[in-house]
């Protein structure tokens, strides 16, 4: 039997090389359920804000009863409550949406609702289900224990494959370490360079013009002289202007700010989750 030649795809490198990516792992997991599991896991819910630690659940009359469900599995079940008490006390860090019943996560501007972040995503769960924004049923179905099965290199994946095609259009301006990856690494050394068809682009970066370093008491009422400035323009013909914030809650503050009472009733904000429906 002759065997195949596997080929692998590659769109925009540039994505291949962030954080969620390169140098990250894939971690896929199965779920363990039980009511002796969800009693656990209601327990740590409610003595959150109690000091909880790794010796007085083990105490518990849930834990113990969830040792004796699983009597070989009992390194496991104190490995998951590690974990628990940990991101019990730090679920809220973490950015997720809810929509349709359950906990979702921007990624690549589409909301997915197959990832969960240890047991972060279980308490995110918990907090939104007493916020009246999840059901019960939803917040049930995501009780469980979950037990890793091993964890996979993204950056290993590609070298699994004899040959490598991809079509980007930021190979050149990719990072001198990214571009020494591609030849060294994964052995791409042929490349096509083939000319916009959006022409030549005329923006220009100038620091001292575009940079701006402003208190914090100033901060927003700058931002809307920038506005204002930009919506009359050059030609003095008022024209759109797209303003970006780090976070969506810096850019609720600047939109519900004094600075931008003025002009509010014009103004219209979007978010990952708006752009995710």
């Amino acid at each position: 039997q002759i065997k195949r030649a596997k080929i692998l795809l590659i769109d925009e490198v540039d994505v291949f090389f962030n954080k969620d990516f390169y140098g990250n792992v894939y971690t896929p997991s199965t779920t363990l359920r039980d009511p002796t599991i969800t009693s656990l896991i209601n327990f740590i819910w409610r003595e959150r804000k109690s000091k909880l630690n790794l010796d007085k659940v083990k105490f518990t009359n849930e834990y113990k009863a969830c040792c004796q469900r699983f009597p070989n599995w009992e390194l496991l079940i104190e490995e998951a409550v590690k974990d628990m008490i940990f991101d019990v006390n730090n679920f809220e860090s973490h950015d997720y949406v809810v929509q349709q019943d359950k906990i979702g996560y921007i990624e690549q501007d589409n909301v997915v609702y197959n990832v969960v972040y240890s047991y972060k995503t279980l308490f995110a769960y918990h907090f939104e289900h007493e916020e009246g924004k999840i059901s019960k049923a939803s917040l049930e179905e995501n009780m469980c224990i979950r037990i890793k099965c091993g964890s996979f290199s993204y950056a290993e994946i590609p070298l699994e494959f004899q040959y490598i095609i991809g079509v980007t259009g930021t190979l050149a301006t990719l990072s001198d370490s990214g571009k020494q990856v591609i030849q060294n690494v994964y052995k791409i050394t042929k490349n096509t360079f083939i000319p916009s068809i959006f022409g030549k682009n005329n923006l220009k970066f100038t620091e001292k013009d575009d940079i701006m370093i402003e208190n914090s008491n100033d901060y927003f009422n700058v931002i809307r002289r920038e506005i204002d400035n930009g919506l009359r323009g050059r030609s003095l013909e008022k024209r759109a202007v797209l303003l970006f914030f780090e976070t969506k809650q810096k850019l609720k503050e600047f939109y519900d700010s004094k600075a931008l009472e003025s002009i509010k009733e014009t103004v219209a904000y979007l978010t990952e989750e708006a752009l995710a429906l």
